[in-house]
C-alpha cells in the first residue's frame, strides 16, 4: 500500500473498476483513504448481471460516496 500511496502522487486521475453486482462492496476501503484528494472514474463491469433497479440507483447518484 505504500508503494501505491506513493505513485498516487504522481497522477491525475485514477481509474476504479468495480463489480456492478456489488458496487459498493467490490471498492477497497484502504484505497478510498489513499484517493480522497485524487479525481476517479468508477467503471463498473458484469452490468448484464446486475440487478437493473441497483444499476438505476447507481445512474442517479444514490451510492456517491
Amino acid at each position: 500500500m505504500r508503494e501505491i500511496k506513493d505513485k498516487i502522487k504522481a497522477v491525475d486521475i485514477v481509474l476504479e473498476i468495480r463489480d456492478a453486482r456489488l458496487p459498493l462492496v467490490s471498492g477497497n476501503k484502504a484505497m478510498n483513504e489513499a484517493l480522497q484528494q485524487k479525481n476517479r472514474l468508477i467503471l463498473f463491469n458484469k452490468a448484464n448481471l446486475a440487478d437493473e433497479k441497483e444499476i438505476e440507483k447507481e445512474q442517479s447518484g444514490k451510492y456517491r460516496q
